[in-house]
């Protein structure tokens, strides 16, 4: 695991345990959980306590941005059959703006896969990572966000591991104007990303 980085308690669906493996300013959620409501407050102020140095004036709104989106996240995660929920925030130090990003993990045949029939989208990578073999898949189009409908970039890997069910993670960001330094960001995670079946050992996680 890269230093610094921080790995998700187990989530179990089906027999099958999973794990990512996050980077600074990223949290993880349990949409289903009966206390996600308290989970998702603590997480807005740990991160708006994190951020408070670089927008001092504006914990106010970025408390208000991040709650909001947290919960219509959650609810889309519900809705998609998600394990996991993660999410990342913070400023570009040039514009003041806040910088976003979440992913949804799920099993395959759960997901919800969002109407994209008015997306563009972009070129499918073939690739390998630790958990299987992975396809991925860039659209942009438009998205729900605090602020109304905004242009947001998806990137959808499905893993299929050795051991079925394959696999969903589907990263989604508003934020356009960093797409190279977050695509980066989303290929590391998912190398990050780990799947134990029951009767498999600890080290698989590894």
């Amino acid at each position: 695991m890269t230093h610094g980085w921080t790995r998700t308690a187990p989530s179990t669906v089906d027999g099958a345990a999973v794990t990512l493996d996050l980077p600074p300013g990223w949290w993880a959620l349990r949409p289903g959980s009966d206390d996600v409501a308290t989970d998702i407050d603590r997480v807005v102020a740990n991160t708006v306590a994190g951020l408070a140095d670089v927008v001092p004036d504006q914990a106010g709104p970025i408390t208000d941005e991040l709650t909001e989106d947290l919960h219509r996240m959650v609810r889309v995660s519900r809705a998609g059959g998600a394990a996991l929920l993660a999410a990342g925030a913070g400023v570009d130090p040039g514009s003041g703006r806040l910088v976003t990003a979440s992913l949804l993990v799920a099993p395959y045949d759960c997901y919800g896969e969002p109407d994209r029939r008015d997306w563009a989208e972009g070129p499918v990578h073939r690739m390998r990572l630790p958990a299987g073999a992975a396809v991925r898949r860039s659209s942009l189009g438009t998205g729900p966000s605090p602020f109304g409908e905004v242009r947001v970039l998806e990137l959808t890997y499905v893993v299929a591991p050795a051991h079925p069910p394959s696999w969903v993670l589907a990263f989604r960001t508003p934020a356009l104007h960093h797409v190279t330094e977050l695509c980066m960001a989303f290929d590391a995670i998912a190398a990050g990303f780990r799947i134990r079946q029951a009767d498999q050992s600890e080290p698989a996680f590894a």
